[in-house]
């Protein structure tokens, strides 16, 4: 049973459980062991007993409210000390975390070391949400006594979610699952630990099982699902994805910059376009390929983070894209039918009728070209623009690095290079064009709201 009232420092709870549509409490049979003979580091003589693991289930709760609860059993009159649940706000709304790792330990006077660590976090940071753990919550998994002692430990545990990673201590015996009740758990083996995932606001968690490995990696079981949730429930945002929104939005107010000069005419995009190159793997002789992606006015950062992570993702496990393979048919002719071959497309291009199937996915007839030489730990060098295509832009992002400022305050510099065709406009616009980029890369909630919404930028 759960007694659950609004949020109070003296509840006042009336012993009766709270029923309604939006509480659901189911029970199951699990198995907990301990030695007959605890030692402490080990434990000898094995014993099972059942057990049942009751479960509470709510739905429907106030967002952004806190309420005081309490479980046992209304018939008998067993309760226990009064807890907190704070639901979630929803939206945007910033929140705090508290991240913890290996709080294992054998006795519970080694727990209390944890609940200091707890305390002062909780000191430090009243408003945490919940606690997250990088795993090994006891030294011996199997060991009921040593969860005991860890529940035990620290008041926590009744007013903040525990969010647990399966660590080495705990890859047997099923004991993440018996001793958690856990959203989102795929179907899957569950004896070495658990993968699962969870939102809190907008942000998506999701949590492997480095006990569940094959061959020196993660089971590819593991690594399917977890493609499959970056895919549909989550992005992963990278300095790169932001680098992108950021172009295509100022393209977006400031059109000039998505015009290309061809056959000694002026041309103006319809849509914004972006490409880039990607290895298949971070390898010396690896393949690469290129990803082609175009952006229409209601995008935000969401979107073109998993358009690009999709779109890489697909690349790697395709090995080539149509125009890699139209391009490697090509190579196979004789140099004197390549040199007529492209004399033609030089042509085409020069009166503006190129073939789509030339174009379609080809970087060099992107609005801009970009290429991330940060991801390896490079600088931001510079990269002449191709005679060959309509790109008018090459962008490099170099790595970022920490220095003080003339105030001496430290801050975070992105450097980047940028090689332009200055006949599209003049040095005015383009500066202009700059200062809102900077403007957005500095203000970030920006690039949540749609290319076509400007902000509050004025040119």
């Amino acid at each position: 049973d759960i007694e659950i009232i609004d949020y109070s420092e003296n509840p006042q709870f009336t012993g009766r459980a709270s029923t309604g549509d939006g509480i659901t409490a189911s029970g199951e049979s699990v198995i907990l062991k301990y030695p007959g003979a605890d030692l402490g580091v080990i434990g000898i003589l094995p014993f099972g007993k059942d057990y049942i693991k009751h479960t509470v289930t709510l739905t429907g709760l106030e967002p952004g409210k806190k309420y005081s609860y309490r479980v046992g059993s209304a018939e008998k009159g067993w309760w226990s000390e009064p807890g907190v649940i704070t639901t979630s706000g929803g939206g945007d709304e910033a929140f705090t975390f508290i991240n913890i790792t290996d709080p294992q330990a054998q006795r519970p006077s080694h727990y209390e070391t944890y609940a200091a660590v707890m305390d002062a976090a909780t000191s430090l940071y009243p408003d945490a949400r919940f606690t997250v753990s990088n795993g090994d919550q006891v030294d011996l998994g199997e060991n009921m006594k040593h969860w005991n002692y860890f529940f035990n430990s620290s008041d926590t545990f009744r007013t903040l979610p525990f969010m647990p990673a399966s660590g080495n201590h705990e890859d047997a015996e099923n004991v993440i699952s018996n001793y958690f009740t856990l959203a989102n758990v795929p179907e899957q083996d569950l004896d070495s630990g658990v993968f699962y995932s969870y939102d809190y606001n907008n942000v998506h968690f999701t949590v492997l099982n480095t006990n569940d490995m094959e061959d020196k990696k993660l089971s590819d079981a593991q690594l399917d699902w977890m493609k499959k949730e970056n895919e549909e429930n989550g992005t992963n945002y990278k300095i790169f994805h932001a680098v992108c929104t950021a172009i295509a939005k100022t393209m977006y107010h400031r059109p000039l910059l998505n015009r290309f000069i061809s056959g000694r005419y002026y041309w103006q995009r319809k849509e914004i376009s972006l490409s880039f190159t990607a290895k298949r793997q971070f390898a010396d002789g690896a393949q690469e390929s290129l990803v082609f992606m175009t952006a229409n006015d209601d995008m935000v950062i969401d979107d073109f983070s998993r358009k690009i992570l999709g779109d890489v993702t697909k690349m790697r496990e395709a090995g080539k894209n149509d125009l890699d393979d139209l391009m490697d048919k090509i190579a196979k002719f004789p140099r004197w039918f390549m040199e007529i071959f492209f004399w033609i497309v030089y042509r085409l291009e020069y009166h503006g009728i190129m073939p789509k199937a030339l174009t379609d996915g080809d970087s060099n007839y992107a609005s801009i070209f970009l290429t991330n030489l940060g991801s390896i730990g490079a600088g931001a060098s510079y990269h002449h623009l191709n005679n060959y295509g309509t790109n008018s832009f090459f962008v490099i992002i170099g790595t970022m690095f920490k220095k003080n400022d003339a105030e001496g305050r430290e801050r975070t510099y992105l450097p980047m290079s940028v090689i332009l065709d200055e006949r599209i406009a003049d040095g005015f616009y383009f500066v202009r064009s700059l200062k809102y980029f900077e403007w957005l890369m500095q203000h970030p909630d920006e690039l949540k709201k749609p290319l076509k919404d400007l902000g509050e930028y004025q040119f």
